[in-house]
């Protein structure tokens, strides 16, 4: 298979409207977490996760050695301003792993929360912003994070074909955000992360 996958990330680029340099694609979005925790955490660094949410953030950090820290809940949603309190309240965060809709509990952060919270993020805090499930979002109030990466370094989208496109076997997600964060993560990539059957079935469902 080709390294680059080229023709898949061209593909993606098309999809979600940015540079195929702008994206990195893993073998589904749990490997595309293992870049982003492997390529910034050192052991000791502090991780927010939400007390409820997608479990493989808590146990690929923890894999990195770094410090967990969980934030609350407000009953099923996943409560920013204890994001934006623990940011303050703690030494520098390195990474901050947010679902959005959330997984498990199908929640979601409205666009007016989340602006709020990319901007209290302290710029050396990477904010990773999980879209596997936006494409069922229907709330008029709820929007993709995929612009932002435009104007901030320190945001990391992710998605996958998993939910979207009925791919989960397949195994094909993506990383996007600024071209110095993709240009990081590709120093772990593994040459042959994905394979053939992957990166066609992946280019042909987009």
């Amino acid at each position: 298979p080709d390294p680059a996958a080229i023709e898949l990330r061209q593909a993606a680029a098309d999809y979600f409207g940015c540079s195929h340099e702008e994206i990195i694609a893993g073998n589904g979005s749990d490997e595309i977490i293992d870049f982003i925790c492997r390529a910034f955490l050192t052991p000791g660094d502090k991780v927010l996760i939400p007390d409820c949410t997608f479990s493989y953030y808590r146990i690929a950090a923890l894999a990195c050695g770094a410090d967990v820290i969980r934030t609350p809940m407000d009953g099923m949603r996943i409560d920013e301003s204890g994001i934006e309190q623990a940011l303050a309240q703690h030494a520098t965060i390195k990474l901050v792993f947010l679902a959005n809709p959330n997984n498990p509990t199908g929640t979601y952060l409205a666009w007016e929360h989340l602006s709020r919270l990319v901007e209290v993020t302290p710029p050396e805090t990477i904010l990773v912003i999980d879209e596997a499930y936006s494409i069922f979002a229907r709330a008029t109030d709820f929007s993709s994070a995929l612009d932002m990466i435009k104007n901030h370094d320190n945001i990391i989208i992710i998605n996958t074909l998993s939910k979207s496109h009925g791919l989960a076997g397949m195994r094909v997600g993506f990383g996007l955000a600024s071209r110095p964060i993709i240009e990081t993560l590709w120093r772990v990539k593994p040459p042959f992360n994905l394979n053939l059957l992957a990166i066609k079935a992946g280019t042909a469902a987009l």
